[in-house]
């Protein structure tokens, strides 16, 4: 609009008159001014201008200032125009939508900044007004899927709020995962109380369940075999027209479908249409000026929608005495007829006029259909047992298609159906004395009923027992009127050792099931008093009052907060080492320790002398003999000692934190003030660092020097770490028979050495340990990469060579090694996985196995196989089951692969050096020659076989490892990858 001149009075007003001069009312302002111009149509207004409401408007100046715009008019007067044009035309569409202010819009904007907002716009849930019409999200329906519909969330609606659509959930709604076990599926996903740990239960056991909203009622659920069983109260259901809340959401009479319309539909009826009123049901929504059954009124209308205008009321048809008209149809219940005038009113027809329709298979209202527009109420059918859900039909008269199973007035058929539809099931068929054996007990809520084979029988509470009872629970289960008698507690629970032993099976205590008799020194939980008492019963004493972690009980440790496993006490005073000051005054330190100290004006212990490289695996080792730079470490120095174990690395580092010489070594001697004893040392300028791994257990002196006299502060850490799994004796893998256990070599130590092997082996190890479960022969077999591997068993970490039950060194690169050896039930036996050279390391797989399990493997107790799974195993005995896809007679092993998805996979096998392989498989144990997927026989005796086929989806495949010879068999390993 025009600009308002600076200081103009505004004047609001409600129409242009109320405006001075030629402006005009906008937006109850009056704008313009006086180079208004009035128009009836564009050709009335000067330059580009337009003509909208009579008024010309546009860009055209009638002044000749400075044009600052990025118009195109040219100006001709004396003022600026400084407005910004989004167009060169006669359309102002700031967001281009083609509506705006212009001869060139498709019409006008109501909002210019939104392009989705303009007349010719769907009105949509955004906070705007889509299509101009003044109100905003107004009679919108949320599309499919907006608003979870299972579960709780059944029936569940959406409302358009503040632009955005919310779901009305019920207050059992529960988003995410479930949270309360309640028999409810309460995040609507289609399944009850998934993956809540308290939804498990014990027999006896009861909690509530359900909801009170609406219509449901809360009640219980009774615990069933270990899991909660249904809900006993009364739980929601399909929403219908009643005025009540029958899906139990808080919501009545919400997102109901629509019944057939059996509204009247001519007169002031046309178009109307039927809607729910409560608890009155589906009504039609007449007029305020419908008339029911005959006119009343005397207004030109149809009031009782039969067809007919302002029949039947005197006075309101004048006519001529004697006159005659014709009146009524020939259609439906109808004849025609005629009327005649009688003291100026029509008199009744002749003929039989229309009436209201009713259900009889008749058009009595005479419209050409029969029975629709009904005027008569349906009865209401019966809603419970098998008439749930019927409705009532008009077919020649009212009728409800009740199912074939209903049966009139008394139930006759035993089937654990609701036949007569009073709520009640086989009532009157068969009685409780009938099959019930007692009323006695929880035998009291038994009630008789008919099974799904029409025979009655007795529909025992959860909690009944037949027999003798069996659950300690307060309850007479068995209905023999006695409770909880003669139970037997099963195998006995109470623990037996400690304090608690010979302590007696556990007494049944009622509804708090059973109880152990345990002494007053029992201590629940973890031990509480120090008193060589085994109180919680574990056959532990003791244990858990160790405040320092160091294996010794407080009650017996002579150092009890800090951590000395070794209770080392040289001065034999009671009071461990790891409490008092160390050699010579050293500080003790531990692994995560950091120092911050300086050496100034402390004395001089230490000059550093050097010897030989003492830790084992540390690549510089000390300076060696005769190099004297380490002795000119004639400074003050500060002296820490340290504990490290065998295996453990030892790394310290100390920095200078101004500008002085440092040197840093270790030593072993305590009373040793020369360091003669220097095992490791750094010396060069800055920051010094040691590290190495330390072989047996040994307490160090950490030793902070100044060379050639220095001195100043300094920092230190010192780090101790143990060895990676495996990778020493004392620290070996556990190992379970039977399992295959995958590892890598590169980077771990050569600990074991030239052991056990006939060739020995100097190249990288791993250790497992092992315990024999039964007597018997066993089979210890490993398969590498693609490098040579050595493999031994020993019992005896300290003494390897000589605890050496045997090795295997004779496959080469890439070639299984095993041994069979015989053991007895309870030994111990350390396994290692050595490299046969020094550069001989990589990725393995291994495994113990007992031999008599091996035999017994056929289709029907197939193996399971995954994608990257490595199977080792021994078919030397194994049953000879399969014969089949290719010549393979020989004894044979078979896994099963149940594919996750429709792809192609490779099947890889490799034998030892002792038999020739044959690889198969197939996908029917019943037939298996019929059901062959592929086969691999091309090489002979130890050659790797391998072959791809294509699995389905969901579909098992068995594999079978078997021998091209029926007198062979050996080790192998299987694998299944993706090619």
């Amino acid at each position: 609009m025009p600009p308002r001149g600076q200081g103009e009075e505004v004047i609001t007003c409600f129409n242009d008159d109320d405006c001075p001069g030629t402006q005009w009312c906008e937006n109850s302002v009056c704008v313009g001014d006086d180079n208004t111009h009035f128009c009836n149509d564009s050709s009335d207004c000067p330059g580009d201008q337009w003509c909208r409401d009579h008024v010309c408007v546009g860009h055209s100046d009638a002044d000749t200032d400075v044009d600052t715009d990025t118009d195109t008019d040219t100006d001709t007067g004396t003022r600026t125009d400084t407005g910004t044009d989004t167009g060169t035309g006669g359309c102002i569409d700031m967001d281009s939508d083609s509506y705006g202010v212009g001869p060139d819009c498709l019409g006008m904007d109501c909002d210019d900044q939104h392009p989705q907002a303009n007349p010719a716009a769907d009105e949509i849930c955004d906070g705007l007004d889509n299509d101009c019409d003044g109100k905003t999200d107004e009679d919108l329906t949320a599309p499919p899927g907006t608003c979870l519909n299972l579960g709780v969330c059944r029936n569940s609606s959406a409302d358009c709020i503040n632009g955005m659509w919310q779901c009305n959930y019920p207050s059992t709604y529960e988003a995410g995962d479930e949270r309360t076990c309640d028999g409810l599926d309460n995040d609507c996903d289609g399944k009850t109380d998934e993956n809540l740990t308290d939804c498990t239960c014990t027999a006896g056991q009861k909690q509530p369940c359900g909801t009170d909203e609406g219509e449901c009622e809360k009640g219980y659920q009774y615990c069933q075999n270990g899991s909660w069983g249904p809900c006993d109260g009364i739980g929601p259901k399909d929403e219908k027209c009643d005025g009540k809340d029958n899906n139990c959401n808080g919501q009545i009479d919400e997102d109901l479908e629509t019944p057939p319309n059996p509204c009247m539909q001519k007169g002031v009826c046309e178009g109307v249409k039927v809607i729910c009123k409560g608890s009155a049901g589906w009504q039609c929504d007449y007029p305020s000026n419908y008339e029911a059954g005959k006119e009343k009124t005397c207004d030109g209308l149809d009031n009782d929608c039969d067809g007919t205008v302002d029949e039947d009321i005197p006075g309101c048809d004048a006519c001529k005495e004697g006159e005659e008209r014709p009146c009524s149809s020939d259609v439906g219940m109808c004849t025609k007829g005629k009327q005649v005038c009688k003291s100026g009113v029509w008199g009744p027809c002749s003929g039989q006029e229309p009436v209201d329709e009713i259900c009889d298979g008749k058009d009595n209202d005479c419209d050409g259909t029969v029975d629709n527009h009904l005027s008569d109420q349906p009865p209401e059918c019966l809603a419970d047992g098998v008439c749930s859900g019927t409705q009532p039909v008009c077919d020649n008269g009212w009728k409800c298609p009740y199912p074939g199973t209903y049966e009139k007035d008394d139930e006759k058929s035993c089937d654990g159906l609701d036949n007569d539809c009073d709520g009640q099931v086989d009532e009157g068929l068969v009685t409780t004395n009938d099959v019930c054996p007692s009323t006695k007990g929880v035998c009291a809520q038994a009630t008789a009923v008919c099974n799904s084979k029409g025979d009655p029988v007795c529909n025992f509470p959860p909690t009944y027992e037949e027999g003798d009872e069996k659950s300690c629970d307060g309850l007479d289960n068995d209905c023999d009127g006695q409770v909880d008698e003669n139970l037997s507690p099963g195998p006995n629970t109470c623990l037996n050792k400690g304090v608690c032993a010979n302590h007696g099976e556990p007494v049944c205590k009622g509804a708090e099931g059973w109880d152990c008799q345990y002494p007053d020194t029992y201590e629940a939980g973890d031990e509480k008093t120090c008193d060589d008492v085994d109180n919680d019963c574990d056959g532990d004493i003791d244990e858990g009052l160790d405040k320092d972690q160091d294996g010794i009980v407080d009650c017996h440790d002579n150092c009890p907060d800090t951590p000395n496993p070794d209770q080392r006490d040289d001065n034999e005073n009671q009071i461990g080492d790891a409490c008092e000051v160390s050699c010579q005054g050293a500080t003790r330190v531990f692994s995560g320790t950091h120092v911050e100290d300086d050496t100034t004006g402390k004395g001089d212990e230490y000059n550093g002398k050097t010897t030989t490289d003492w830790l084992g695996g540390y690549t510089g080792g000390c300076r060696p003999d005769g190099y004297n730079e380490l002795g000119n470490m004639n400074g003050p120095d500060l002296v820490y000692e340290v504990e490290v174990h065998g295996g453990q690395t030892l790394k310290v580092t100390a920095t200078p934190t101004t500008n002085w010489d440092m040197g840093l070594y270790i030593i072993t001697d305590c009373g040793d003030s020369t360091g003669d004893t220097c095992q490791l040392w750094s010396d060069k300028d800055g920051a010094e660092s040691i590290e190495g791994v330390v072989q047996t257990d040994s307490r160090l002196l950490i030793v902070v020097d100044g060379y050639r006299g220095a001195s100043g502060p300094f920092t230190m850490d010192v780090q101790i770490t143990d060895p990676p799994e495996g990778e020493t004796c004392s620290s070996p893998i556990r190992m379970d028979i039977g399992k295959v256990y995958t590892g890598n070599t590169t980077n771990f130590r050569d600990d074991a050495g030239q052991t056990c092997s006939k060739d020995g082996a100097p190249g990288p190890d791993i250790f497992y340990e092992w315990t024999v479960p039964k007597d018997g022969d066993y089979l210890a077999a490993a398969v590498p990469s693609s490098w040579d591997l050595s493999l031994y068993i020993f019992q005896d970490c300290s003494d390897i060579k000589n605890s050496c039950i045997g090795g295997a060194d004779s496959s080469g690169t890439g070639g299984i090694e095993f041994m069979r050896i015989n053991a007895n039930s309870g030994e111990k036996g350390f396994l290692a996985v050595d490299g046969y050279g020094s550069s001989s390391y990589g990725t393995f797989a291994t495994t113990v196995l007992d031999i008599q399990a091996q035999t017994q493997e056929n289709c029907s107790t197939a193996e399971p196989i995954g994608i990257g799974d490595v199977k080792i195993g021994d078919t030397k005995a194994a049953a000879k089951d399969h014969n089949v896809c290719k010549s393979a007679p020989g004894p044979d092993h078979v896994y099963a692969y149940t594919a996750q998805s429709t792809e192609q996979i490779r099947i890889n096998a490799v034998p030892d050096s002792s038999w020739d392989l044959v690889l198969y498989s197939f996908s029917d144990c019943s037939d298996p020659s019929g059901s062959c997927e592929k086969g691999s026989d091309s090489g002979d005796v130890g050659q790797k076989e391998s072959m791809t086929i294509t699995v389905q989806q969901g579909k098992t495949y068995y594999i079978v490892v078997d021998s091209y010879n029926s007198n062979h068999g050996g080790v192998y390993a299987l694998q299944v990858v993706k090619p």
